[in-house]
Parts: C-alpha cells; sequence; structure tokens
C-alpha cells in the first residue's frame, strides 16, 4: 500500500481515521480521524458514503473532496467493509484515485465538440498518420463524404493537399488559402487553419483542419479590384482632362483682362486669382493670397461699405440669385476704374457648395459710354425741351402777327368795302350784290382767322383751363362727325401747370387728329383725372386699331412728338391697341418734378 499511487486511507468499523498511505499524504494531507468533517466537500455525502460502509456494503463512484492545500478535487472513490469470518465489519478501506484532470479534460473536450459541431466553419479531423476521421455538420454541407485521405479527395492541386498534411504531421501549423472541390465538384475558395494536436510528452495525436469558404468574397473583391482598375482608369483619364482643361484655363485667364478668382466657401482662402487682377487693381497677385479681403482696400470710399455689405450677404445665405455688383476702385495709378463683380458657386459630388468662383470685369469703357450716352440724351431732351417751347412762342408770335396784321387789315378791307357799296347808286346794283358777296367773304376769312389763331396760341387752354380745353377740343373735332364722344374730367379739385397743361392738351390735339384721319370710330371716350400725384389722360376709340404697336413706322411723328413732351415731365405714353377692339392712349405725368 506504501507504494501504491493511489491514495489509500483506512479506517474503524466506527469509521475513525488510524492510516493513509505517502500518496493520501501528497494528495489530501493530515485529515485528523474524522474523514467526513474533513475532506468532503459535502460532509452529508461524506456521513453517507461511511454509513453505507459500515453497515458492510462497498461504495464505488466519483466525489469531491478537500486537496490538502485546499483546493477542490474530484477522486474515483472505491470504498470497501474489511470484515472478519463471522462477516463482522473489522476495517473500512479508501482507494483514491485523483481524476480532477481526466474530468476537466472530458468537460474540454465535451465543450470543445459541441463548439466544433455548432461552427459554421468545416472541421475536420485526422489521425496523426493523415486518416480523416470526424467532420462537423458545415464540413458535411460543404464537402460531403470524402473518404479516409482528403489530399486525393477534396483539394483541387493533391500535391498541395500533400504538402500541408506532410507539414501539420511534423508538428507545424499550416494557414493559408487553397483550392478544394465542394460536395458538387465545384472549385472552392478556402481559407484554412490547420494544426496538430499534441499530449502532453509532445507526440502528436490528432490532425485538425478549420475550412472557411471564402469563394465569395473573393470573388467580391475581385470585382472590387476590377472596380478599382476600372476607376483608377477613369480617375487617371478625369485627371488628364482636368489639367488639359486646368492648362487652357489659365491660359485663357492669364491672357484676357478679367479677373477671374476662385475662393474657399467661407470666402477665407484664396484658391486661384488670374493675372487680370494685377491689371486692374495693380495690386500683387500673392498680397490677395495673403489678406484674401484686400481688394476692398481699393474699394472707391463711397462703395466699399455697399460691396463689403452685399460680398456678406450673399456668403451668409449661399444665395446666388441676384450675385452681380457694379462698383468703383482707385487703383495703383490713381484712376478711377468701374468694376463689375459676379459670384457663382461650385458644389462638390454631394451637392454642397465647396468654392465660390467669380469674375471681376473692367467695365469702365462701358460706363463711361453709358454717361455720354445719359449726358446725350439729356442735351437732346433739353434742346426738344427748348425747341418745343421756341415752336410753341414762335405759334404765339405768328397768331399775334395774323390778328394783328392779316386780322387788322381784313377788317380795315371789310370797312372799305362796305363803306363803298353804301355810296353805290341804285341802278347798279349787280356791283350792289358783289360788294355784299365780297363782305360775307371777308367775314369767313376772319373767323378762319380767328380759329387758326386759337389754334395757334392754345387758346382754349390759356382762356379756360385744362379742363374746359379738352373739351372743346373733343367737341370742336367730334362736331357733326357723327362720333359718339364720352367725355370724362375728374381735374377741377386740382391745379395743373401751364407748361404740363399745354403738354397734355397737346397730346389731346395729336390723338384726337389721328382718331379722325385714321380710326374710323363711331365711340371716342376722353378721360382727365389725376391719382397718385399724377395727371392722366386717357383718349380710347373703338376703331380699326393697330395690330403690333411695337412695329410702328420710323415716321411716327405724332407719336414720338406725344412721348417727347410728356418725357420732359418724366412722365409716360402708353399705347394699347389692337385690330379688333380700337386703340387706347394714356398720357400719365407727375404733378410736380
Amino acid at each position: 500500500m506504501d507504494a501504491s499511487t493511489d491514495a489509500i486511507g483506512i479506517s474503524s468499523a466506527k469509521g475513525k481515521h488510524f492510516y493513509q498511505n505517502a500518496s493520501f499524504d501528497d494528495l489530501l494531507g493530515d485529515i485528523g480521524s474524522d474523514p467526513p468533517s474533513t475532506i468532503y466537500t459535502n460532509e452529508k455525502v461524506g456521513r453517507e458514503i461511511f454509513s453505507t460502509i459500515m453497515n458492510g456494503a462497498p461504495w464505488v463512484g466519483e466525489v469531491e473532496m478537500n486537496g490538502k492545500d485546499g483546493n477542490p478535487l474530484i477522486i474515483f472513490l472505491r470504498a470497501y467493509p474489511v470484515k472478519d469470518s463471522d462477516g463482522n465489519v473489522r476495517r473500512l478501506v479508501g482507494v483514491h484515485t485523483n481524476i480532477t484532470k481526466q474530468k476537466r479534460t472530458e468537460e474540454e473536450l465535451t465543450n470543445f465538440k459541441q463548439a466544433v459541431d455548432a461552427s459554421t466553419d468545416a472541421i475536420g479531423m485526422s489521425t496523426a498518420h493523415g486518416d480523416h476521421y470526424y467532420q462537423n455538420a458545415a464540413f458535411d454541407d460543404l464537402f460531403g463524404n470524402i473518404g479516409n485521405d482528403p489530399p486525393s479527395t477534396i483539394y483541387a492541386d493533391e500535391k498541395i493537399g500533400r504538402e500541408v498534411f506532410e507539414a501539420i504531421m511534423g508538428g507545424i501549423p499550416w494557414i493559408g488559402e487553397v483550392n478544394m472541390y465542394d460536395k458538387n465538384g465545384k472549385i472552392l475558395n478556402i481559407f484554412l487553419r490547420a494544426y496538430p494536436i499534441k499530449d502532453d510528452d509532445g507526440n502528436i495525436r490528432r490532425l485538425v483542419g478549420v475550412h472557411t469558404n471564402i469563394t465569395k468574397q473573393k470573388q467580391t473583391e475581385e470585382e472590387l479590384r476590377k472596380h478599382r482598375e476600372h476607376l483608377q482608369e477613369l480617375v487617371t483619364e478625369r485627371t488628364r482632362e482636368l489639367q488639359e482643361s486646368e492648362a487652357r484655363f489659365r491660359q485663357i485667364s492669364d491672357n484676357i483682362n478679367d479677373v477671374f478668382y476662385l475662393y474657399s466657401n467661407d470666402y477665407k482662402t484664396v484658391y486661384y486669382v488670374s493675372p487680370g487682377f494685377e491689371k486692374i487693381w495693380g495690386k500683387n497677385i500673392q498680397d490677395l493670397y495673403d489678406n484674401p479681403w484686400i481688394f476692398t482696400e481699393s474699394i472707391y470710399e463711397d462703395d466699399r461699405q455697399r460691396v463689403e455689405a452685399f460680398k456678406k450677404r450673399i456668403l451668409a445665405s449661399l444665395n446666388f440669385n441676384d450675385a452681380a455688383i457694379e462698383y468703383r476702385i482707385l487703383n495703383a495709378d490713381g484712376n478711377i476704374r468701374w468694376i463689375q463683380d459676379e459670384m457663382f458657386p461650385v458644389y462638390d459630388l454631394t451637392g454642397k457648395i465647396s468654392r465660390i468662383a467669380g469674375s471681376a470685369r473692367d467695365i469702365t469703357r462701358r460706363k463711361n459710354i453709358e454717361s455720354a450716352l445719359r449726358s446725350s440724351r439729356e442735351k437732346s431732351r433739353d434742346l426738344s425741351r427748348y425747341l418745343q417751347r421756341a415752336v410753341e412762342d414762335e405759334r404765339i408770335r405768328i397768331a399775334r402777327e395774323i390778328h394783328d396784321d392779316l386780322g387788322q387789315t381784313l377788317i380795315a378791307m371789310k370797312m372799305n368795302l362796305v363803306s363803298c357799296r353804301n355810296k353805290l347808286p341804285d341802278h347798279l346794283d349787280p356791283l350792289f350784290e358783289t360788294a355784299l358777296n365780297m363782305e360775307l367773304t371777308i367775314d369767313q376769312m376772319i373767323q378762319s382767322i380767328k380759329i387758326m389763331i386759337s389754334d395757334l396760341r392754345a387758346g382754349p387752354l390759356s382762356d379756360l383751363g385744362l379742363e374746359a380745353a379738352i373739351e372743346w377740343l373733343a367737341n370742336n373735332f367730334f362736331k357733326d362727325s357723327g362720333y359718339d364722344t364720352r367725355i370724362e374730367l375728374n381735374t377741377k379739385s386740382v391745379e395743373i401747370d401751364p407748361n404740363r397743361g399745354m403738354a397734355l392738351f397737346r397730346v389731346a390735339q395729336e390723338s384726337l387728329t389721328n382718331i379722325v384721319r385714321h380710326s374710323n370710330a363711331t365711340v371716342v371716350t376722353v378721360s382727365l383725372f389725376t391719382k397718385n400725384k399724377q395727371a392722366i389722360l386717357r383718349i380710347s376709340d373703338n376703331g380699326s386699331g393697330i395690330a403690333d404697336t411695337s412695329a410702328l413706322p420710323n415716321d411716327s411723328y405724332g407719336i414720338m412728338g406725344m412721348k417727347e413732351r410728356v418725357g420732359f415731365f418724366k412722365g409716360n405714353l402708353t399705347i394699347e391697341s389692337n385690330e379688333k377692339s380700337g386703340t387706347t392712349i394714356t398720357a400719365t405725368i407727375p404733378m410736380n418734378d
């Protein structure tokens, strides 16, 4: 017993421990005289075991005991009663075999088997000599029944399969990609992790292979590789095109006077500015790269605040619908230049604004021409105004001369003729009749001269006022003509200065003249009223209108004259007409300058 590797202990028939061999000492140590209370982790189980033996029955099984270091052990216990010749129990003998390591190994193997069986990877095992003997469910699904010699059945290249098995049987793990046949004979890409399993002495006991099907992954990688190559080709081609485009852009921008610029979307970084900046501003381009807002220093003082507010509004709203502005700069030579500056967005692939581009153009020459044209128009308008006044003055002078000279002469002729007629003897009756007819002719001439004088000096306007003058004018034009003339006047409470009144009177005169000459109208409506501090004259007819008022002939001097007259006072003249509904002429003149 002393030489036994099992721990052997002996107790009296009453359960008092009195002997233990060396293996018992090493395993359980000094346990005292009452083993159930000392070495059993569950004293109740220990009492039951001792009770069974003391009653003469053996007890064989596994039980948990405390080792001498205090750690629990799993013990395979064979406990027997030793009886005398009369059958009485004299001793209790217990043989204790430590199976803790074995049980844990079995538990680990159980857990390992459960994990292997549940694994989605195909796991196969072979003996140390390479004979296949185990495969999990995933292995069945992927490869099927492969026999005892895997290198000759599932490897697409048997030579590689032999090399893999030889490496593992030599104690070296093998990890890598290999081609294998699936159970339908299709070649798969397999990621293989193959390992040797050794015992405590380093001897190879098993070969384990973990197979992961990476066929779809490899196909995806291949497709991705092709896509990357294609994308790289596109990027290379696009880069080349962009480089060529950029080169052309720079050639263009470097050789024109306009300034092209490219800023960050917060206007804090300048990415590009064309050489035109130096030509127009007279500043070094590098200064603008260093200080993106340095261009504002050259802006004319009266325009600077407006330009800065405009730029900041665009940056804050990122609304480029109205992103153009004109302003003046004082360049390095001290000359004032007019600039037209326009901004527009540059979008990235996600649709976000990544850059702000723009162009600044020197429009000084255009501005000078516009100024000269405005000045020319003003002078032309002043001249036209002077000529109109001169015409009115000349009309008054001619009317005065007709009145003073021709009128007085006709009156004198009539008086002399009456005197002569009264002195004729009765026997000269034919001569009397002739003289009387001459008197009537002179009366008609005098009446025509009165009308002519009134026409020349716009007599009703000066004598009666604008409202009554226009009413007189309309009635006089259409008297005995068959026209249905409607007159609407609403200016009695408003005074219109004589010059404006004369302009409206002449517009009415010209409009009514055109109606009589060209329209064949049956109804004419004349309206004169005020609205929003403006005097408005509107004359409408139902005659044959104008199909296209934008295509009036160049010799429509009457209409041109009307527009000039109202234009003197910053007024407006509109013509609305069509062939079916007639024509409406509206003259609008502000009441005050």
